[in-house]
């Protein structure tokens, strides 16, 4: 018979607990002491790891010890050495055993055994839970008495909850406000030790919250305040909306009951003042509330957030006094000057306003209810007014860092009444509140008058009485930079500006210094001339602001308020003010009015109306200014100031502040080039090479354009592109060599200095996706034939022998040179990419040779016709051989499309162009168009126009059309402008097919039509560098069609047709570039024949200013494509190589020819006149 040692007691109790733990679930969840009784019986039927139990092994090998002799012996007994013993007999032998006294006597062992066992682990439980307690209490702070002193092990589940219940009841009755202080003080630190989920939970909770907020009107309310905090961090949304309500209707009862007042001159309030601490205290986690609540209100129904939103707004209403307080007389202080003192800018307000489903509800209850907090917002910005105009010279708050005079708390409920303000009128039903009725105010205050008050204050009241010291974190408290900021805000959003800023009175605020001091009158104070500018910049941004600046002359003068700002500016540039001083008229305040002018000269329209000032001149003029007058200051610094040796100078600051001035100007010339005609002015002044190196030092720092620029520079390099000069100088800035490097590193190379641990998955795309930024780059910059013929015109191929890998090409012509003349295996071993990297490479000639005066200068310096059909023969599948099977692969197909591109010339249904895709059988019927022949007389022989070859009539045209117009050309400008694409005469090529090849007819045609205006315009070869340009005009080399057709096609387009014109400034290509391409080349590979026929003789016998509506009308008709291809970001690509047709409605149709649209632009008749005076705006005479 086994008995159990010490060791077995201490194995059981063990194997014991480890099978309570195993089971701790089905326990825990049974309802009741008896259920969880029989789940401990039946676990061998419902657990089917019953026998897997340590413990239940354990007692089966005590059981074997026991009891296996005495079983063996009843067995053998009971069988008789018969091995095939029944049933029966088994069911025999096991009475046998349990009636034997050795069964008897191990039961008895095992049962007293267990119960040892048991009584121990539960002695063990109490001493850990005893001990567990104590550390708690320990740990918390407070008393040593009245404690919820409760060893059971069920203390935390609901066995408890009804001892609890009448505990919680118990306190409520004694935080009464009839019991003694000292009962109620005892029963709330009682509650504190309490878990807050029971407190919240309990039957009693509303006459304990009842009680609760009595208790806040202690002097000593702390301890309460910690309960509240504690609470609400663990609480549900619906409880501390409660808890929140308590705070809130507590400080709304102690305002109202205790008439505490605004200090009176240099007395002031002592925040450590216990009365005053308090309410500070209590505010701050009203607050607290207010900034974490809107995170999870939209999870909850929207009657508590109601609920809270009415709380707060009651509160804040409390003595809404209207009326404004005559100085020195008593004020009561209200709820909203301490929320203020906490939350200066209103954070609560702005979070709560973030989202439609609580904005909606704060409007509902500002129109039906608390009408009277916008009321006082308001007065409180009206008094501020008053007290700046009355005012003495401010003077300095309180020495003491706790106390606020009453100027310091009227400032920040200004502030905080100024951000709620701003918050409002951004939205629809907030300005829906206005108009609103002011105490002594006849009429109904608008929101205009109160735009018109804010700006006034911005004028007069340049900083705050003392900032440091207010409760919140510093920030910028000043008038005029929290005005300019709410006034910005106003005008991002289309609606709030139309109702609240494009307004007279408004504009003729923001205007009246300027006014005054333009007729000499003193503005003071002077220095919030830089907010003006701010605002003004930001007005003018916008469209309609944009409009409202150009042609709205609602003000008493003769001209519009954009002319007034360009006076202004002017004049600041010229120093020129004499009513302002050396300080108002320092750099910063003409950059300010600059980039507000800037505004309006970067648009077509804007600078039509605002060129004959000659701002640009006056530019120009400063900034060659900067170098002399920083050698002066800095010459000055050094003689006349003395330094000392532990102080800096004071007075050595002109290097940096000229840098900046210097910046400034160049960015404000660089920005005319925003336009066609603009950068016609820009190369006049001869700083376009600085202005463009300026530009390329920020693109590659990746710097935004301006603060009021969506988009970087991309518009404005394709736009500065399409000129010879141009280009020449973002060759000489570096963009270009920047543009091909990183090109071929993420083309070839990859980035640098990165460990390839997986390899580079193959493109599916002919240019993949991290190519196609470099590859529209590279379009912009070559999309025009002067461009291409300034960078590569002489410009030989390297074709070297051996190209390392190493070598990275950093011209065009290498580019070229690498990824389109691959005609050797040295070249093809220098790519690691061929296929990839040559298909890129045929792309882009592909988009090159869409503009034919780029297509004659590559074919004729490199010929790459011929360089293409060599390699397309040697692709076959048997080299050696003359019959071998032309292999069909990307490059071939590529080589294929682009060999029948450039040498078949037609419309969209006039030439057919083999697609991109592996089609053998096209291929193979059409290898003789591989064959080139001469463009024009074919073209005109499958157009039925010529009967017979017509090849020597046509070159005897071109010859004596060169000789005639070579005679009109200046020769004293440099060669990269004379020798460009001009050299190419398609009018005459066109007029030769027109006139059916009858060189002598199209010979004198030519003749008598150069005798006419718009030949300047439908001739582009004529006017290249004619004796007949302005000397100026002619010495740029941007021909007419760029700076004055495209120019009135780019304002046209932004009138007429806004998406195209939003699509192009997205793709950062520019519809003078397409145009551009398309006049110079009379629109051939883009209109079928006819259409050009009409394209030509309606500019002819309408006017050329028909070549404008053409263009526009083309664009307005392609309108659907380009925004789809704008939103696949390969508009430039589509707009060269489309194979679709353009469709574009006939050039006859009234579209084209109406008279509407004649007298609608006016101005554009005038194109002719234009031209005429293109000399007098470049020479320097300008009005002003």
């Amino acid at each position: 018979m086994s008995q159990f040692s010490s060791e077995d007691e201490a194995e059981l109790q063990y194997l014991l607990r480890q099978l309570l733990k195993s089971t701790k679930d089905r326990i825990s969840g049974a309802p009741s002491i008896e259920c969880a009784e029989e789940i401990l019986l039946h676990l061998e039927e419902t657990d089917k790891k019953f026998h897997n139990y340590e413990l239940v092994r354990y007692l089966r090998q005590h059981v074997d010890r026991s009891l296996g002799a005495l079983v063996e012996a009843e067995t053998e007994l009971g069988a008789g050495g018969d091995a095939g013993a029944s049933a029966h007999d088994i069911h025999a032998v096991t009475r046998r055993t349990r009636d034997s006294a050795e069964y008897k006597q191990m039961m008895q062992t095992l049962k007293n055994t267990m119960s040892l066992v048991v009584e121990s682990l539960i002695n063990k439980f109490e001493e850990d839970q005893l001990r567990k307690e104590e550390t708690y209490r320990d740990n918390l702070p407070g008393a040593s008495e009245g404690r919820f002193n409760d060893n059971c092990s069920d203390s935390d589940s609901s066995f408890n909850h009804v001892s609890k219940g009448k505990q919680l009841q118990a306190l409520a009755e004694q935080l009464d406000s009839s019991q003694p202080k000292e009962v109620r003080w005892e029963a709330l630190q009682k509650l504190c030790c309490a878990p807050p989920s029971d407190v919240l939970s309990c039957e009693t909770w509303n006459s304990l919250r009842t009680s609760l907020s009595a208790v806040l009107d202690d002097r000593d309310p702390d301890l309460i305040l910690k309960f509240f905090a504690k609470t609400s961090s663990s609480s549900p949304f619906n409880l501390t909306r409660e808890i929140y309500s308590s705070l809130a209707k507590s400080l709304e009862g102690y305002f109202l009951s205790h008439k505490l007042s605004l200090p009176i001159g240099s007395d002031g309030i002592d925040v450590t003042r216990p009365d005053i601490s308090r309410l500070l205290k209590q505010m701050r986690l009203i607050n607290d509330f207010q900034k974490e609540m809107p995170s999870f209100w939209i999870r909850h129904p929207e009657k508590y957030m109601e609920e809270v939103i009415e709380s707060t707004f009651s509160l804040l209403s409390v003595h809404p006094d209207l009326g404004l307080a005559s100085p020195g007389t008593e004020k009561a202080l209200e709820p909203v000057y301490l929320l203020a003192l906490l939350d200066i800018k209103a954070t609560w307000f702005n979070k709560w306003m973030h989202s439609y489903y609580s904005r909606a509800v704060i409007f509902r209850l500002l129109e039906r209810k608390y009408k009277s907090l916008i009321v006082a917002a308001v007065q409180q910005c009206l008094q501020h007014l008053s007290d700046c105009e009355h005012r003495s010279p401010q003077t300095s708050g309180s020495s003491q860092w706790s106390i606020y005079i009453r100027s310091e708390l009227e400032y920040a409920f200004f502030v905080h009444s100024l951000c709620v303000l701003g918050k409002v009128l951004i939205y629809t039903n907030g300005r829906k509140l206005f108009p609103i009725k002011i105490r002594k105010h006849k009429d109904l205050y608008s929101l205009t008058d109160l735009v018109v008050t804010l700006i006034n204050i911005m004028y007069q009241h340049p900083q705050p009485p003392r900032a440091p010291n207010l409760l919140c974190c510093p920030v910028s408290l000043a008038p005029r930079s929290l005005v300019t900021e709410l006034l910005w805000m106003l005008c991002e959003q289309t609606e709030s500006a139309a109702e609240c800023i494009y307004q007279s009175p408004v504009i003729e605020t923001l205007l009246a210094p300027l006014i005054r001091l333009l007729n000499g009158e003193q503005v003071s104070p002077a220095g919030s001339l830089t907010h003006i500018a701010d605002v003004l910049a930001r007005i003018a941004s916008t469209d309609r602001g944009l409009a409202l600046f150009l042609n709205d002359k609602s003000l008493d003068l003769s001209s519009s308020k954009g002319h007034i700002i360009v006076q202004f500016t002017q004049r600041l540039l010229d120093k020129d003010l004499p009513s302002l001083g050396r300080w108002e008229m320092s750099p910063a305040v003409c950059g300010a009015f600059l980039f507000a002018c800037r505004q309006m000269y970067n648009t077509c329209e804007g600078l039509q109306i605002l060129r004959p000032y000659g701002l640009h001149s006056c530019i120009a003029a400063a900034l060659k200014e900067v170098p002399r007058v920083l050698l002066l200051t800095q010459c000055s610094n050094t003689s006349t100031i003395p330094v000392s040796k532990n102080r800096t100078p004071s007075v050595s600051f002109p290097t940096g502040p000229s840098l900046i001035w210097e910046e400034t100007l160049q960015d404000s010339l660089l920005h005319f080039a925003a336009t066609p005609k603009g950068l016609l002015l820009l190369q006049s002044t001869g700083a376009l090479d600085h202005c463009v190196a300026y530009m390329y030092s920020r693109f590659i720092k990746k710097l935004q354009v301006s603060r009021c620029e969506k988009f970087g520079y991309g518009v404005m390099v394709t736009q500065v592109a399409a000129t010879a000069p141009g280009v020449m100088a973002l060759l000489n800035s570096g963009y270009v060599q920047e543009l091909v490097v990183k090109l071929w590193s993420v083309l070839e190379c990859g980035r640098e200095d990165l460990r390839v641990v997986h390899p580079k998955s193959t493109p599916m795309d002919p240019i993949d996706r991290s190519c196609l930024k470099s590859f529209l780059a590279l379009v912009n910059l070559l999309s025009s034939g002067a461009s291409v013929w300034a960078l590569l015109r002489g410009q030989p191929l390297p074709q070297r022998e051996a190209y390392p890998l190493r070598e990275v090409p950093s011209t065009i012509a290498d580019l070229m040179d690498r990824l389109i003349a691959v005609d050797s295996d040295a070249k093809i071993n220098s790519l690691f990419n061929y296929e990839q990297s040559h298909t890129f490479g045929l792309r882009l000639l592909c988009v090159l040779c869409c503009d034919l005066d780029s297509f004659l200068l590559l074919e004729s310096q490199y010929a790459l016709c011929s360089m293409l059909l060599l390699r397309q023969k040697e692709n076959v599948t048997e080299p050696a051989e003359a019959q071998g099977q032309l292999i069909l692969d990307r490059l071939s197909v590529e080589r294929n499309h682009l060999l029948v591109r450039v040498c078949a010339v037609g419309g969209p249904s006039e030439r057919r162009l083999p697609p991109r895709a592996l089609q053998e059988l096209w291929v193979i019927m059409n290898m003789n168009v591989f064959i080139m022949c001469e463009l024009f007389p074919r073209y005109g022989r499958s157009l039925g126009l010529l009967k017979d070859e017509g090849t020597e009539e046509l070159a005897l045209l071109l010859k004596h059309s060169h000789l005639f117009l070579a005679a009109q050309r200046a020769t004293t400008h440099p060669s990269i402008l004379t020798a460009t694409a001009m050299d190419s005469d398609w009018l005459a090529a066109t007029l030769f097919l027109m006139m059916a090849g009858d060189g002598e007819r199209a010979r004198r045609w030519l003749v008598d039509f150069s005798s006419l205006l718009c030949s300047a315009f439908l001739w582009p070869a004529r006017m290249h560098s004619s004796v007949h340009l302005p000397a100026p005009v002619a010495a740029s080399g941007i021909p007419p069609v760029y700076w004055c057709t495209a120019h009135y096609v780019e304002m046209l387009l932004k009138a007429e047709v806004p998406l195209v014109h939003s699509a192009f400034r997205m793709s950062g290509f520019t519809p003078s570039q397409i145009c551009l391409q398309w006049l110079n080349q009379c629109f051939w590979n883009y209109l079928d024949w006819p259409e050009v026929c009409h394209y030509v003789s309606t500019c002819v016998l309408m006017g050329p200013d028909y070549q404008v509506y053409v263009c526009v009308a083309v664009l307005k008709h392609m309108q659907p494509d380009i925004l789809l291809h704008t939103q696949a970001q390969d508009l430039q690509v589509y707009l060269k190589v489309s194979q679709r047709p353009h469709r574009p409605p006939h050039l006859t149709s009234p579209c084209c020819t109406s008279t509407q649209g004649v007298c609608q632009y006016g101005a554009v008749q005038g194109l002719g006149g234009v031209l005429c005076m293109g000399g007098s705006y470049l020479s320097g005479q300008t009005h002003r």
